[in-house]
């Protein structure tokens, strides 16, 4: 029996993910749109992942396979699955995230309607674990400047070639789990962690980056996703995130066709995360050797008045500092 090529390949990277497994399962069951396979790939799991996912992708009839590597991190793992994937539309899907029925459904369709789109991506609901809140991603400050799109359809928004990329410079973000782009566009800038395949952190970043310069993007304003944000997200940890955006970026400044407004832009952000890094470092872990070295790469990209400030900052003898910080919390204790 001739079996249809399937129209979209969905990635699943797994990590110590069993816990996850039947809700997303269930979800991907309950997706409006069918024609799809599931790539699900175990990155290095000492838990039931593997075992429990062939197992329930037999249980709910869906097309699909499990691999299982060796761990090297969530972005080497959608590589993984991206090279197994054999349709022309690929979604990235996190187990601990959960989507709308209509999610591939209304995401395909953006795709399909407009050929000089390369990626799409939607709003969603972003749920914090451990502060039992619920923040709608388009209602925080900023997120997505539309007036820079052009209005295709009612809830569609084009952005023209290049421009995107100017947005996330800026600090515009693009989680994978809200994204589908067309495998041609993927082969274009050769995946997720090619220019940094050792890196955990930021190579989502870079590759929407890398993407919005070869293809357009738009936004579908639809909530079609539920993120999840526990203490095992990787992407929590401040000082690690900021560092590698650093590496990220001064790989891109090394891009001799960016433009001059697309360079100042891209060392203002390096120049401000170096900051972020030598904060953490001063602040948090006591360490002013560091955070000096930090702020020097900071200069190097952009000077910062709070750069200065801070760096004047670490010649103050540690017990000087943690005395004032005792002075100040006594004094708030106390109400005075």
């Amino acid at each position: 029996m001739l079996i249809e090529k399937p129209a979209i390949s969905v990635c699943m990277p797994v990590y110590n993910g069993s816990k996850f497994l039947n809700a997303a399962f269930a979800c991907l069951a309950a997706q409006t749109r069918r024609d799809f396979e599931v790539i699900v790939v175990d990155d290095g799991s000492s838990d039931s992942s593997h075992e429990l996912a062939e197992q329930l992708l037999r249980s709910t009839g869906l097309r699909g396979r499990v691999i299982r590597t060796e761990n090297r991190g969530p972005e080497q793992a959608r590589d993984r699955g991206c090279a197994e994937a054999v349709a022309p539309f690929i979604a990235q899907y996190d187990c601990d995230d959960s989507w709308d029925a209509t999610y591939l459904e209304a995401m395909a369709g953006v795709l399909e309607r407009h050929s000089n789109v390369g990626l799409v991506y939607c709003d969603f609901d972003e749920h914090f674990v451990r502060e039992a809140c619920l923040v709608r991603k388009s209602h925080t400050t900023p997120w997505i400047n539309r007036a820079l799109a052009k209005q295709i359809e009612e809830d569609v928004h084009i952005f023209p070639h290049g421009v995107f990329f100017d947005l996330l410079l800026q600090g515009q973000v693009l989680f994978p789990p809200c994204t589908m782009f067309r495998r041609s566009l993927y082969d274009a800038v050769g995946g997720y962690a090619v220019l940094h395949p050792t890196q955990r952190i930021s190579l989502d970043w870079c590759f929407g980056l890398r993407a919005s310069r070869e293809s357009c993007v738009a936004y579908l304003d639809k909530q079609l996703l539920n993120k999840s944000r526990h203490d095992g997200n990787v992407s929590g940890n401040i000082l690690r995130t900021a560092a590698d955006d650093v590496s990220v970026l001064e790989t891109i400044l090394r891009d001799h066709t960016l433009t001059a407004s697309q360079r100042i832009h891209a060392r203002s952000r390096a120049a401000t995360r170096c900051l972020d890094v030598a904060y953490q470092e001063w602040s948090v872990n006591g360490d002013a050797t560091i955070a000096r070295q930090w702020l020097v790469r900071s200069f190097r990209h952009k000077w910062l008045r709070s750069s200065a400030i801070l760096l004047l900052k670490t010649f103050v003898p540690g017990s000087l500092v943690r005395a004032v910080r005792q002075a100040r919390s006594a004094r708030t204790n106390t109400g005075m």
